[in-house]
């Protein structure tokens, strides 16, 4: 290798790191921001919160324990006291409703499989954590059947 590319080689590496770096610092901006806006949740009205989508509370939940959170998603139709628990420990059960199951797991699935006819619709979360694990989340009619790890 002669100078140049050397020179030209570790020019893109520094780039590369500078992206890298600015790519890391922008999701712990990102991750900070939240954190401090589910702060300030803890203190809002439940007419406030009602303005938050449910995915939203229940990572608020999380990172403040907060009951008037809590309280708010209780007032939801699709939560119930015994999905509380299950959020905060980001656990599925059978039961639950498709978006406490969402909001346990705390993320979007890779895919959705559906089937509707006249006994209902069914439902297959996939989540894929790696190649080799991967979760399998079954749903009746918006609740939780089956799980599958």
């Amino acid at each position: 290798m002669n100078g140049e590319q050397t020179k030209c080689n570790s020019i893109w590496y520094v780039v590369a790191l500078l992206l890298i770096v600015n790519v890391a610092g922008c999701a712990l901006a990102r991750e900070s921001m939240f954190k401090r806006k589910a702060r300030e949740m803890v203190s809002m009205s439940q007419e406030q919160l009602n303005t938050f989508s449910a995915l939203d509370l229940c990572a608020a939940l999380k990172i403040t324990g907060s009951e008037n959170i809590k309280e708010n998603l209780l007032s939801r139709p699709s939560f119930k006291e015994d999905d509380i628990y299950y959020i905060r420990n980001n656990s599925v059960r059978i039961g639950m409703s498709e978006y406490a199951m969402l909001c346990a797991i705390g993320r979007r699935p890779n895919d959705i499989n559906k089937s509707v006819g006249k006994w209902g619709t069914h439902k297959q979360y996939v989540f894929r954590y790696d190649r080799y694990n991967v979760m399998y989340v079954y749903l009746e009619n918006g609740i939780v059947t089956s799980v599958q790890d």
